[in-house]
């Protein structure tokens, strides 16, 4: 008769050893304070400590300041009217928006505001 880790002969067939199975309860059941500390514990609070956002400042600053350039360049530009050319349409001290992508998409329609470069 075969042991429980091995399969029983079919004719010809060789031996062959079978591994117990494991259970996840082994697994479970072990000690934490059997198991090595994890090092991606430690990185773990490295990257939360109080001073992780001062080192992570600049690079969030220099990404705001291109999209920035990016949105003014191609996008959207803001305005400022200083004179009283555009009353009673605009008063002088308004601010407005320009969108710098419908016009490439469709002729202006009448009653629009249109900024020359």
């Amino acid at each position: 008769m075969a042991s429980p880790t091995e399969r029983p002969e079919h004719g010809d067939r060789p031996t062959v050893p079978v591994a117990p199975a494991r259970h996840r309860t082994d697994e479970l059941s072990r000690d934490p304070a059997d198991t090595p500390p994890d090092a991606s514990e430690d990185e773990e609070e490295e990257h939360h400590g109080p001073l992780h956002f001062l080192r992570e400042l600049p690079g969030l600053i220099l990404i705001a300041l291109v999209l920035a350039l990016l949105i003014k360049t191609f996008l959207v530009q803001a305005f400022y009217i200083p004179s009283e050319s555009m009353v009673p349409t605009l008063r002088n001290g308004d601010r407005v928006l320009v969108n710098k992508l419908i016009f490439n998409i469709r002729d202006p329609d009448r009653g629009e505001i249109v900024v020359f470069e």
